[in-house]
C-alpha cells in the first residue's frame, strides 16, 4: 500500500483528534510522543492534512510514491548509467589496436592496405573469427609470392597480424645477424628494416645487450629473418687530461685534441652533441670533461 509517513507538532492532542474526525481523515499507526504525533496515511489523506497543517512534516513513503520518487532523485544516475553501459557494449564490439609483428617496411604497408581495404581500422567494428580466417587466407593467396605464411587473430579488441617472408624475399647480402650494443647507452633513435626489435627510444642499455633478434618468434617457434639496419644511443664519456700551461690558446688547443681523439673512429653521422668541464684542478693541473655523444650502437 502506498503510505506517507508524517509528524506534526500540535498543542492539543484532542483538537487535532477533533479535526481528523470532523474531516473525514483516515489515518494509522497514530503515537503521541510530547506536542508531536506520528502516524500514516494516504496521499489523497496526506493533501487534505497539509491544506489544515502546512507545516506538516513527511519523514518516509513507502509503496509505489517511494518508487517513483526515487526515480525522479536518481534520474541523472539512471541516464549515466544507461549511457555507459551502452557505450561499454559498443566500444567492446570496436577495434581498439591493431598489431603487427614483422619489421619489415614494405610488408607491413602492404598489409596495411589489405587490412583497410577489408574494414579493419581503429573504431571499425570487430570481425568474427571466421570473417579473420577468410582475410588470413585472401590476403595470403593475394601476395603469395610475399609471404609464407600469415594470420589475422584477435584477443578482446586487438588485432594481431603475423607474417612470415619467403625465403627468396629475402636479401641475404645485407642481412646480419643479432645486434648488440657496444656499449652503455640512452637509445636515441631505431631506423631497422629487417629484424625483432626488443628495445624502445629513450631506454637504457647496456653494452653487450641484445637489441634487435635475428629469429622472429611465431607460437616459440624461432623463424630466421636476419637483421638490417642502424640503431643510435646516447653515450656519455669522461675524459681526464692533464696539462703543463693553461691559457687562452692552449686551452683551445687541448679541447681539440680531446675531440680529435674522441672523434677518430666517428661515422659521418656520428658526433659530439655536448661537451662540459665539470672539474678544474688549478694546482694539479687536471681537467675532467663530460661528453654526450652520439654514436651508432650496432655491434654483431
Amino acid at each position: 500500500m502506498n503510505r506517507y509517513h508524517l509528524k506534526l507538532t500540535i498543542f492539543s492532542y484532542s483538537y487535532f483528534l477533533s479535526v481528523i474526525k470532523n474531516n473525514n481523515i483516515e489515518i494509522f499507526s497514530l503515537k503521541q510522543v510530547d506536542n508531536d504525533v506520528y502516524f500514516s496515511c494516504s496521499y489523497k489523506e496526506y493533501i487534505k492534512l497539509k491544506k489544515i497543517y502546512p507545516s506538516i512534516i513527511v519523514l518516509n513513503k513507502t509503496g509505489i510514491y517511494k518508487l517513483i520518487n526515487n526515480l525522479i532523485i536518481n534520474y541523472s544516475l539512471i541516464i549515466g548509467i544507461i549511457i555507459s553501459m551502452f557505450f561499454y557494449g559498443f566500444l567492446n564490439t570496436r577495434i581498439m589496436d591493431i598489431e603487427i609483428q614483422g619489421n619489415n617496411i614494405n610488408a607491413n604497408k602492404i598489409i596495411d592496405e589489405e587490412l583497410v581495404m577489408r574494414g579493419i581500422s581503429n573504431y571499425k567494428k570487430i570481425p568474427s573469427t571466421s570473417k579473420l580466417k577468410t582475410f588470413s587466407k585472401e590476403i595470403l593467396d593475394n601476395n603469395n609470392q610475399l609471404f609464407s605464411l600469415f594470420s589475422i587473430y584477435k584477443k578482446g579488441n586487438h588485432i594481431f597480424v603475423q607474417y612470415q617472408l619467403r625465403p627468396e624475399e629475402l636479401n641475404y647480402i645485407n642481412i646480419k645477424g643479432n645486434i648488440y650494443s657496444k656499449y652503455d647507452a640512452i637509445i636515441d633513435e631505431i631506423k631497422i628494416e629487417r629484424g625483432n626489435i626488443l628495445v624502445k627510444r629513450n631506454q637504457f642499455v647496456r653494452k653487450d645487450q641484445l637489441l634487435v633478434d635475428e629469429n622472429y618468434y611465431y607460437k616459440d617457434n624461432p623463424i630466421y629473418i636476419g637483421t638490417q639496419g642502424i640503431i643510435y644511443g646516447i653515450v656519455y664519456q669522461k675524459v681526464d687530461y692533464s696539462y703543463q700551461n693553461l691559457d687562452v690558446d692552449s686551452f683551445i688547443d687541448i679541447v681539440n685534441t680531446i675531440r680529435n681523439e674522441i672523434a677518430k673512429d666517428f661515422s659521418l653521422d656520428e658526433k659530439i652533441i655536448k661537451e662540459t668541464i665539470i672539474f678544474h684542478d688549478e694546482e694539479n693541473k687536471k681537467l675532467v670533461i663530460h661528453y654526450t655523444l652520439k654514436r651508432i650502437l650496432n655491434k654483431y
